[in-house]
């Protein structure tokens, strides 16, 4: 494709349904200043709650949804050994994911009987979802078939492993300030939780650990901030901490719109999740100490930024 019209943008979208007038999700856009494809798919995230083993496998229950897809149920598929074993679309009842995150419907569960290979050992399952094209690995157990004296294959040990969840919630707006971030905010934590394998920020809940959001007027030279209350990232087992993300309105032009806004909640929860400030080009981080790159934003965390954290945890 040839696209030469220097300050024109050409974005593609596709239907998020089978019926003419169901919601467009823009796939992506190619901008014609500096000539780059940039992809509005965000991946897709979620956990394995509970993996309970059968006589013939185990029962797996968990949730599922992505970002730009509120609207839409995604497919999943159980892989045993980096092969699939089964599949179906995550359209169970679940009104606690639906709490958790506003905008999405109550529909996001999945709840599958998967069959395996009586094959005896222990052996490695990950659910996968899928959105529009791009997987995402929710979570992995392990299960065990043991080997009994009459030649029976049983079930044995069954291990979900998911990744920990971190609460996330509005506490307001103070100090003079007139205009609520949150909305911005919560924009910046389901970025991370969708490229993240380690954490999980759930909207509404006030356990432990934690971020706290609060909006206000909090003085020049500064767009937004973050306190520990305890120094360093949180491990699994630590469960006492809080930390609080402040959005400066005073630097924010009032707008939670806004890129430097996002930027800003991106790169402010990189620092409640443990990261330090980069001297890296824009295109590499969202942790630098100074400037915004409207530019790279729809790629903000990076890649690199996602390994720091996940390594952390």
């Amino acid at each position: 494709m040839v696209f030469s019209q220097a300050n024109s943008n050409l974005c593609i979208g596709i239907n998020s349904g089978a019926n003419w007038g169901d919601p467009i999700i823009q796939w992506g856009c190619y901008f014609g200043d500096n000539q780059h494809f940039t992809s509005s798919i965000q991946p897709s995230f979620g956990v394995i709650d509970t993996m309970v083993g059968t006589d013939v496998g185990f029962d797996i229950q968990g949730w599922t949804l992505a970002p730009n897809a509120s609207s839409y149920q995604l497919g999943y598929q159980v892989l045993v050994g980096g092969s699939v074993v089964s599949s179906s679309l995550a359209n169970t009842y679940r009104p606690d994911v639906g709490a958790a995150f506003p905008g999405y419907s109550d529909y996001r569960g999945y709840d599958l009987a998967v069959s395996v290979p009586l094959i005896a050992g222990v052996h490695t399952a990950c659910v996968q979802s899928n959105s529009f094209g791009v997987f995402s690995t929710l979570g992995c157990g392990t299960y065990k078939w043991v080997q009994s004296n009459n030649g029976f294959l049983g079930i044995g040990d069954v291990c979900p492993m998911t990744k920990p969840t971190i609460g996330f919630y509005d506490e307001g707006v103070g100090s003079g300030g007139t205009v609520n971030f949150f909305p911005t905010a919560a924009t910046a934590a389901l970025r991370w939780s969708s490229k993240s394998t380690k954490v999980l920020f759930v909207q509404g809940s006030t356990n432990k650990p934690r971020v706290r959001v609060r909006s206000g007027k909090f003085g020049s030279g500064f767009t937004g901030d973050t306190s520990n209350s305890c120094a360093g990232p949180w491990g699994i087992g630590l469960v006492a901490s809080s930390k609080v993300l402040r959005m400066n309105e005073q630097m924010l032009n009032n707008d939670i719109n806004s890129t430097q806004a996002l930027e800003t909640a991106i790169h402010e929860l990189g620092h409640a999740l443990g990261l330090d400030h980069r001297n890296d080009p824009p295109s590499q981080t969202v942790m630098r100490s100074s400037g915004f790159s409207p530019v790279d934003l729809p790629n903000y965390p990076t890649v690199s930024d996602v390994q720091n954290v996940d390594s952390k945890y």
